[in-house]
């Protein structure tokens, strides 16, 4: 039957509208009463206009979620590739690493072994010239009478010792001989006590730990390191009396410490 409604408006304020008709339908049982209302064509063209806006506005809120979902994956996609690359030339630089140390190696054992071939022919060819020339001249010297040309033989003679002392303290310097036969310890303990002697300070060789086998390389590292320290305090720690030479070993790490007691110099 005809009345009047009362909608509420798209800016909140209720609106009068005229009924035309009414129908009630009903639900399913215990779901209550639809009431269908016929209202006037002003009212429908309305509350349709705002169900329009309604709609437009919520799939243009869509459409701006689907595009900002693309440039999420936009990025995500970017970053992967980026990740990528980043991996690959990690890779690549790890593995350019691990050639060049292995180029170092290789020139490292080269070298060890160019120094021990040298140390073996200063040793063998010409420690034997010099074994040659002090038998020669020391025959030399008893068959001569003029005191001035046994003087002068004797001076050889003592310039050969000096070559052959030399040339044993370059063979040592190049490849220590008990390096390769009886192993690092006994070649520290043979440098330590040579050096003492040598420069006349105190020196004393303290191995901390249970001794462990070591390479070629790192033997001949630690034995030059020992030998560059010791020259080193002889050459800069301003007359120590007392040189300490520690190696602590441990399953991970070799530890060497060179200590002195000296007043040093101005850097």
């Amino acid at each position: 039957m005809p009345g009047v409604v009362f909608l509420q408006g798209q800016d909140g304020v209720p609106e009068r509208h005229t009924c035309l008709g009414a129908r009630a339908r009903l639900r399913e049982f215990g779901k209550g009463v639809s009431v269908l209302l016929h209202l006037d064509e002003a009212a429908f063209d309305r509350r349709f206009k705002i169900l329009s806006a309604k709609l437009h506005d919520a799939r243009r809120i869509m459409q701006e979620r689907r595009r900002r979902a693309r440039q999420m994956q936009a990025l995500l996609e970017e970053r992967g590739r980026l990740l990528g690359r980043l991996e690959e030339d990690a890779a690549a630089r790890k593995a350019a690493e691990q050639e060049r140390d292995k180029v170092l190696n290789r020139l490292y054992r080269a070298g060890q072994d160019e120094r021990r071939r040298l140390a073996r022919d200063l040793h063998d060819h010409a420690g034997q010239h010099l074994v040659a020339l002090n038998f020669g001249l020391r025959r030399l010297t008893s068959h001569l009478t003029d005191p001035k040309s046994a003087y002068e033989i004797d001076k050889l003679l003592k310039q050969a010792q000096d070559i052959g002392s030399a040339l044993r303290r370059v063979s040592l310097e190049l490849r220590p001989p008990a390096l390769d036969e009886f192993g690092v310890v006994t070649a520290l303990r043979h440098l330590v006590n040579e050096w003492g002697r040598a420069t006349g300070i105190a020196v004393e060789l303290q191995l901390v730990g249970p001794e462990s086998t070591l390479s070629t390389e790192l033997a001949i590292t630690l034995y030059r390191l020992t030998q560059e320290a010791l020259t080193n305090v002889a050459k800069h720690a301003g007359e120590p009396s007392h040189v300490s030479v520690v190696v602590l070993f441990s399953p991970t790490h070799l530890t060497l410490t060179v200590d002195d007691n000296g007043v040093g110099f101005e850097a």
